[in-house]
């Protein structure tokens, strides 16, 4: 025990000092493994005709593997990978033919898809699939493996009809827990309970309670166990979906429901009564990054409930490539439960939080004692003010952060989609990688210590294929081995070491990961200690299966018990103090020598501290012995017998103006720009007293600005600037989510960033299509829901102006067929064809003067013709000038 007592104390120490980002941003993995370098490690299972091994479940009391696959089934050995048995399970030739007439892909979706895989009791599993988008469920036989007998039952609500949507449950004492989408169009999301004693509950069909989710993953936590306030065990379901009161963006959420549930009487009958929801919040506010896509999670539970973990894996806003790995505690979920609520107030039309008092019993409460004492053994008995209340306020008013503040880890140019977590806390997750150079199917090792995390390695399992699946075994193999794996011999086919005095042989620690892809099945072993050659390398890769045996002088895997000292530091980066053994097979270290070890690190890691608090101190004591300095030089110069005196800059005489300067210094050319932005102008006001006369138009123009260049829009679309129809992403990202943090409202910021199902979101909530942003724009394109599309900036420019500058053919075309007047002027007096003769758009100078051929005598305020305009083209003068 003494090593971890040594490591628990640095780590202390490390932690006081404060972490910085350079621990969790975009770190670099210590190895890279190649799938050549893995060959000799892994196990692979692939067969003709079988593709996407998505459904891996392990049953380590009987130590199978089960993996569901398209339209077949797999039960494997854990240990050694061998194919335990088959069944073939798929759906019928009228079953795809219907699916095809019905728009679906024969290639890649009329199958039947297992989607879900677990024990349903002792002896039998409960299996699901789509069965070409109409899914059905049957029970496995785990001693023959081999589907019962009978008719199918029904999935609907069990399994998702498409294999692609998002779709997670359990089992818990043969009662089914899932949320999915419950109809073929995949509109109706769900979470419900179904089979077992219990009545069958579903959700509300609210956009408040479920709004375009896609679940992610679920869990089952005992919470009655040891509860002083006889709590029910709850079901707790993670996903994303589009936020009602976030103006509809996408927003991760977690969801719980009790198990003793069975709905109200007269209200909510038969729907959930204990369904809560809070916003999942995975960000870095100081460095502005947001994550709002939650891809997968992973719940790390400890023999107490109470210290269940759980880990999950975002992506990052808009269309930045970023992924990140974010850690929450149950017990902030449940204060986050137990906290006010939230309410839509219909004044002023926002979400808010719930100020008025809450009735009695708490909404979505579970039955505990204290219900019981005042008469409620049941949610049937519920009054219908709190049965109504939380049918409106399911939504919780504050935000589960993550712990620590931050996010674990920021990766860039990845896309984490799969995670898996042990304890001790390695974690194990999957990015996506570009294709070039690095391809598909890698996986990540890393390990969690506190608010930080070290990449141990990365691993490529697969060639160009992603991973689709990750399963972790836990529990202990039953063969034994000796305390070292000899050179060239793969860890997973471990040998024993005899010989004149060998160690006994010992039970070693064999987790192992499984991996499914699109075509194949891996097992890889978690402690591949080989690879590390000297003490210095096994110590410095922080890998938590490894450590480095002083009795062998190798790096074996932890676990076994043989008598050996092992070394193992997960903090320190310099190791000649601990692997400078010279003549190791003489010194033996003992526990006391260990733990001496430790205090030496210890000791160090507070000398440290004192030297940096004497570091400030010294700093501070210079910067007020300057100040001092600096008071003390400026009372000597007030007391100077004979004060210098500076010479006066000389003379002017006064500026009197009159009517032709004040009508060449007040000219609006002069101080507008031409979209309607002050300019600063010379003046002979005195300063902070801008002119009687001007102070209301400086008022209203100072209200219209908005903060844009000093410039049309139409000028800030060439090469220095950007133009919102060619690059709204990066306009979007530029302009808000990387400068102020914060991220616009309104259909307009939707259509900007081709947020489709956004848009189709809010026009269903009724929102003017036509509504604008601060500056004036508005979301143009809309053209079908009834948007105008003559509507002008405060600049006067029409969205055919912008399209005629940027040379957008289609949408010029678009535009006029809609009824827009390329007669219209800007504050500049230019048409659309003077934007596009400005930029020698042949193309769109033709079509506006097929529309309009008086455009070619239309002059602006500088009297300029579109042919004055012109660039070098010879072509295009004389269409202009005909």
């Amino acid at each position: 025990m003494a090593p971890h007592w040594a490591v628990w104390l640095l780590a202390v120490g490390l932690w006081g000092l404060g972490i910085g980002a350079e621990v969790w941003w975009n770190l670099v993995p210590r190895k890279t493994v190649s799938s050549g370098e893995l060959a000799t490690v892994v196990r692979r299972f692939s067969q003709t005709g079988i593709q996407d091994f998505l459904t891996l479940t392990l049953t380590e009391q009987t130590g199978l593997l089960y993996v569901g696959a398209r339209e077949a089934l797999f039960a494997f050995s854990v240990e050694a990978l061998e194919l335990q048995g088959v069944i073939s399970w798929e759906a019928p030739a009228e079953k795809k033919a219907e699916c095809t007439q019905k728009g679906k892909s024969n290639q890649t979706e009329c199958f039947n898809f297992i989607r879900f895989l677990q024990p349903y009791n002792a002896s039998h599993l409960y299996v699901c699939g789509t069965y070409a988008f109409q899914p059905k469920c049957t029970y496995i036989d785990m001693l023959t493996f081999t589907l019962e007998r009978g008719e199918f039952e029904d999935g609907k609500g069990k399994c998702p009809y498409d294999p692609v949507k998002g779709h997670t449950g359990l089992l818990v004492d043969g009662e089914l827990y899932s949320a999915t989408l419950n109809n073929f169009l995949g509109t109706e999301p769900v979470i419900l309970r179904n089979m077992g004693p219990h009545h069958a509950m579903k959700t509300e069909y609210l956009a408040f309670w479920l709004n375009e989710p896609h679940f992610v993953g679920s869990a089952y936590i005992p919470e009655s166990v040891g509860s002083f306030t006889g709590d029910d065990d709850k079901v707790y379901f993670f996903f994303s979906e589009r936020a009602v009161e976030y103006d509809c963006y996408a927003e991760q959420v977690v969801a719980r429901v009790a198990r003793g549930d069975v709905g109200g009487a007269r209200t909510l009958q038969r729907k959930w009564t204990t369904f809560l929801k809070a916003r999942l919040v995975c960000s870095a506010p100081d460095w502005q990054l947001y994550f709002n896509q939650l891809q997968a999670l992973h719940t790390l539970q400890d023999a107490s409930w109470h210290n269940t973990t759980f880990f999950g894996v975002f992506r990052a806003r808009g269309d930045m490539d970023l992924s990140a790995v974010c850690e929450y505690q149950l017990e902030e979920i449940q204060r986050v439960f137990e906290g006010p609520y939230k309410e839509y107030h219909e004044q002023a039309q926002k979400w808010g939080r719930y100020t008025d008092p809450v009735p009695s019993p708490r909404p979505g409460s579970c039955i505990n004692n204290w219900h019981r004492r005042h008469g409620y053994t049941s949610s049937l008995e519920l009054p219908d003010n709190t049965l109504n209340f939380i049918k409106k306020h399911p939504l919780m008013e504050e935000q589960v952060g993550p712990r620590w503040g931050r996010p674990l880890l920021v990766k860039k140019d990845a896309n984490f989609t799969h995670l898996v977590a042990d304890r001790p806390l390695a974690l194990f997750f999957t990015p996506v990688l570009p294709p070039a150079p690095t391809g598909d199917g890698w996986l990540l090792k890393a390990v969690s210590l506190g608010p930080w995390v070290h990449l141990i390695e990365e691993l490529q399992v697969f060639d160009q294929e992603p991973v689709e699946s990750l399963v972790l075994s836990r529990s202990k193999p039953s063969f034994s081995v000796g305390p070292l794996v000899p050179p060239g011999n793969s860890l997973s086919r471990p040998q024993a070491v005899s010989g004149p005095g060998s160690p006994p042989p010992v039970l070693l620690w064999q987790k192992l990961l499984f991996a499914g892809s699109r075509s194949q099945l891996v097992q890889l072993p978690l402690a591949d200690c080989v690879k590390y050659r000297s003490c210095a390398d096994c110590v410095l890769a922080r890998d938590p299966y490894c450590a480095w045996s002083v009795n062998t002088s190798r790096c074996m895997a932890v676990g076994g018990h043989s008598g050996s000292l092992l070394i193992q530091h997960v903090t320190v980066s310099d190791t000649s103090s601990i692997c400078n053994f010279r003549g190791s097979k003489k010194v033996r270290l003992t526990p006391k020598n260990i733990t001496s070890l430790g205090l030496v690190w210890l000791a160090v890691v507070a000398l440290g501290a004192v030297c940096l608090v004497l570091l400030l101190l010294v700093l501070s004591l210079r910067r007020r012995l300057r100040e001092e300095l600096e008071k003390g030089a400026k009372a000597a110069e007030r007391t100077l017998v004979y004060p210098l005196e500076l010479p006066k800059e000389p003379t002017s005489p006064p500026f009197r103006p009159g009517p032709e300067t004040d009508e060449k210094l007040w000219d609006p050319v002069g101080y507008y720009y031409s979209d309607g932005s002050l300019k600063i102008v010379p003046g002979h006001a005195r300063l902070g007293h801008p002119l009687p006369e001007l102070a209301d138009e400086l008022r209203r123009k100072l209200q219209q600005r908005q903060q844009l260049p000093d410039s049309n829009p139409e000028e800030s679309s060439g090469p220095g600037g950007s133009s919102a129809l060619e690059t709204p992403a990066r306009v979007q990202v530029g302009n808000q989510a990387l400068v102020s943090g914060t991220f616009p409202s309104g259909i307009w910021s939707a259509a900007l960033n081709g947020d489709l199902g956004r848009v189709k979101c809010l026009i269903q909530k009724a929102a003017d299509p036509s509504q604008p942003d601060s500056a004036g724009y508005t979301a143009l394109f809309l053209l079908e829901s009834g948007a105008k599309c003559d509507a002008q900036t405060h600049g006067g420019a029409t969205a055919l102006h912008r399209a005629s500058y940027c040379g957008h053919t289609d949408i010029a075309r678009l535009l006029l067929s809609h009824g827009s007047n390329p007669r219209l002027v800007d504050d500049d007096g230019m048409t659309s064809l003077h934007k596009a003769a400005e930029k020698g758009h042949v193309d769109i100078c033709s079509l506006l003067l097929q529309h309009s051929p008086a455009l070619k005598a239309v002059r602006d305020r500088k009297a300029r013709l579109a042919c004055d305009l012109l660039p070098c083209n010879s072509d295009l003068r004389d269409l202009l000038a005909s």
